[in-house]
């Protein structure tokens, strides 16, 4: 019986080394400090813009606390990159062509 009914979760994980430069939790925590701190933003600043607790943030810089979608994808607008330079699917931080989405 094909996938009636099921619920399925897609995971994505990316190979990373520590040869690297990278750490065990992966790229996106290291990206999205090093967006934030080339940017010379807080931790706070980027909170409030997800409407999150500085806290919680921290936790996704540090790989404690797994970033939803939703914020995934407004961190990949408020830096202008892509949801697959988050992610370590491309080092391209140039973003695809954007449809015009109200936000």
């Amino acid at each position: 019986m094909p996938f009636v009914g099921m619920v399925s979760q897609i995971v994505i994980k990316v190979n990373i080394s520590n040869r690297d430069g990278y750490n065990e939790k992966g790229v996106i925590t290291i990206r999205i400090r090093a967006l934030r701190e080339d940017s010379d933003l807080t931790q706070q600043q980027v909170a409030d813009y997800l409407h999150i607790r500085q806290n919680t943030y921290c936790q996704y810089e540090t790989g404690n606390r797994q970033i939803p979608l939703e914020s995934l994808i407004a961190l990949a607008y408020f830096y202008n990159t892509s949801t697959d330079y988050l992610l370590g699917i491309t080092d391209e931080k140039k973003p695809y062509n954007r449809k015009n989405i109200k936000r």
